[in-house]
């Protein structure tokens, strides 16, 4: 990055920032700004050979080698210069579309979003499987089955207690009349 980027970025983003937060309430400037200050003061820090080499920190490279420079020796002949043929074929002009077709693509995009986003809300909504989750219909249907079968197994539970009370009170019946 060149050096009046960098200028740019540290003196022109701070002043951006307070620009797009001045309404912002001020106990969230100030924790901006302390979170600024700190971070500036931990850069310069970390970037000082003797405390680096304090806390045992690898020491940082002399110079970084450039990613955008030249990898080969620079020659005295200028090899950047283009015929007419070569910049035609760099810089080909893209075709012009016509107002429909943009429009068309733009409606396409725009269906292809919506489909997504359907399918998404669908999922959380829990209307569609996914990845192998029950939908809420589908819990919806279990939920009411279990309760279906609770209550029926109550039913159960209590005709089978009446049929064992009748069957011990038809017993003592046959006792008391045996006896008689």
């Amino acid at each position: 990055m060149s050096t009046t980027a960098v200028k740019a970025m540290s003196y022109g983003l701070p002043g951006l920032s307070l620009a797009f937060t001045w309404w912002l309430p001020a106990g969230l400037q100030l924790s901006f700004l302390v979170a600024g200050i700190l971070s500036a003061i931990q850069a310069t820090v970390f970037r000082n050979p003797g405390f680096r080499s304090m806390v045992k920190m690898e020491p940082l490279p002399d110079k970084l080698p450039d990613a955008f420079g030249p990898k080969e020796p620079v020659s005295p002949y200028r090899r950047d210069i283009l015929t007419v043929e070569q910049m035609q074929e760099k810089y080909e002009a893209p075709q012009a579309k016509g107002v429909l077709s943009v429009l068309g693509e733009k409606v396409q995009e725009a269906k292809k979003s919506a489909r997504e986003g359907v399918k998404s809300m669908k999922e959380y909504t829990g209307q569609e499987r996914k990845d192998g989750k029950r939908t809420k219909q589908e819990i919806q249907k279990a939920e009411a089955y279990e309760k279906r079968r609770a209550k029926e197994e109550k039913e159960r539970l209590v005709e089978m207690d009446k049929r064992r009370r009748e069957e011990r009170r038809l017993k003592k019946l046959q006792k008391q009349q045996g006896r008689q």
